[in-house]
């Protein structure tokens, strides 16, 4: 790699990692953190939270879906940009109604916008990585969710320690956000004004042969279904957690201590966490990391049910530990599975998975509000890892599997 190509590089891994703080660890996760006085504050039962919290996830099924339908060119760098922009804009707002249903809608939209990022930026950063030899530092690219949910868990702890209540939160972080989009736009100027050629389709030749819908199913191997079963058990399971987690450290006596630091842990356990699932996954395979993962974090959840500060400490740790790998490595074992367009796998995937996620805070929110307690809620995510870990298909036999550091990206078609 030339001495030009190593700084822009690294500048590319780190806009993307700002990217993804900004509209992922910030603005699609800083609920949580915030939620616990939100609740308070607005007088909610656990179902509305549980609610509002799926909105957010139904904008990112319908984001994600929307965005695999955007073509490699300008179009894409001008829909990264903008996107980001309303992610903060949203965030913001989310601090304004007070109303159940223009909150819902609010956070809807900051769903959609956090999915077109999180797989337009990721194309734009990680095509940009392989084409000077540094697929590598897509580690450091990803990390910016963990970083990004650290900084949101850090920075929702000094808002309330200033006395800042739950709206100003809203507006500092979609503040924070907005920064973020000027460093991404500072960081990739040339980026995003011209669209080079996708080293991915340069790696599938004939990728741009006309495929039905039909065709492209069909493609799909019973392995592959089974991964999106397993898939969507795994979002179930792991949003219950990741959006109560705040909630159930405040309302627990013993444990309100950990209110402030805990998001901190969850985000801090993320940060590395791809690039150790990867190396796990270049050792022993896609499958036994995507597994591997899966069953952590159901050990995590159950541990959760203990109620002590150890166990809430290290059910933070797993799921910050496993559910940003878990989307990344679910996605590059579905590729070792079957030889159909990888945005048709991407976006089986996709809808297993927002499917489940929006499914789990309702019910969680439900069964709470039902029994008083979200013990019924985490046994119950602790029972849809498990199992999501046990459907994990094995690599058919008599094939190879491919690394998982080409898979991961995202193409476009």
């Amino acid at each position: 790699m030339t001495t030009r190509a190593e700084p822009q590089a690294l500048r590319s891994a780190v806009a993307g990692m700002l990217a993804l703080a900004s509209v992922m660890g910030i603005g699609r996760f800083i609920f949580t953190p915030i939620l616990p006085d939100m609740s308070v504050g607005l007088g909610w039962s656990p179902t509305d939270a549980g609610l509002i919290a799926s909105a957010n996830y139904a904008g990112y099924l319908a984001g994600a879906l929307a965005a695999s339908g955007v073509r490699a060119g300008p179009a894409l760098y001008r829909a990264t940009r903008w996107m980001l922009v309303i992610s903060a804009l949203t965030t913001a707002a989310s601090g304004v109604f007070d109303a159940l249903l223009p909150l819902a809608l609010v956070r809807f939209g900051g769903g959609v916008a956090s999915a077109f990022v999180l797989i337009l930026c990721s194309t734009i950063v990680l095509d940009r990585l392989a084409a000077v030899g540094r697929s590598g530092l897509g580690g450091l690219h990803f990390a910016g969710v963990g970083l990004g949910i650290a900084l949101g868990g850090l920075l929702v702890a000094v808002l309330q320690a200033l006395g800042v209540g739950w709206r100003g939160s809203w507006f500092v972080a979609g503040a924070l956000s907005l920064v973020a989009c000027i460093a991404v736009r500072l960081l990739l100027p040339g980026e995003m004004r011209r669209a080079p050629a996708s080293s991915a389709d340069a790696e599938v030749p004939g990728a741009d042969a006309p495929v039905s819908p039909r065709q492209a199913l069909a493609q799909l191997t019973l392995s592959t279904w089974r991964l999106g079963l397993s898939y969507g058990l795994f979002g179930v399971g792991y949003v219950i957690l990741a959006t109560f987690i705040s909630t159930i450290v405040r309302d627990t006596p013993g444990l309100r201590w950990l209110d402030a630091p805990i998001w901190v842990v969850v985000g801090c356990a993320a940060i590395p966490s791809v690039m150790f699932w990867n190396a796990v996954a270049q050792r022993y395979g896609t499958g036994v990391a995507y597994a591997s993962a899966a069953a952590m974090q159901a050990f995590g959840t159950a541990l959760s049910l203990f109620e002590t500060p150890g166990a809430m400490i290290i059910a933070a740790i797993t799921l910050g530990g496993s559910m940003v790998a878990l989307t990344a490595v679910g996605f590059a074992h579905a590729r070792t599975l079957t030889t159909a367009p990888p945005h048709v796998v991407l976006g089986v995937l996709t809808a297993a998975f927002g499917l489940g996620q929006m499914l789990g805070p309702v019910l969680a929110g439900l069964v709470a509000e039902a029994s008083g307690s979200f013990t019924p809620a985490l046994i119950a995510a602790s029972i849809a890892l498990a199992v999501c870990a046990a459907l994990t298909p094995r690599h058919p036999a008599g094939t190879v599997e491919r690394r998982p550091g080409s898979d991961v990206r995202p193409r476009l078609r």
